[in-house]
């Protein structure tokens, strides 16, 4: 499955999208392509609630099987390290 975030504005925020979208991907047998070609920002609360959740439930071996993020500018790749690295210490504490 090809996700295109791009469809969704070059702002992505809030947890109700995130939370849709990341529900969608868990039902899927299939690996995902996450691509974020286009997307100027995405926001702390919509990066935990897709990626920092898809890592905390997948666990690290399944994300990685499983999820194929492309695209991603490197203020929202900190994002993302940031809403995961955050999720692993509390799961860990």
């Amino acid at each position: 499955m090809n996700l295109d975030f791009k469809n969704f504005g070059q702002v992505l925020g809030g947890r109700k999208l995130a939370e849709e979208i990341r529900l969608k991907i868990e039902n899927s047998l299939e690996p995902v392509v996450l691509d974020f070609s286009g997307i100027r920002t995405v926001s702390h609360s919509f990066a935990d609630e897709l990626i920092g959740k898809l890592a905390e439930n997948l666990g690290p071996v399944a994300f990685k099987q499983k999820i194929k993020i492309i695209n991603l500018s490197e203020s929202n790749r900190r994002v993302f390290t940031f809403v995961i690295s955050e999720r692993s210490s509390k799961s860990v504490a």
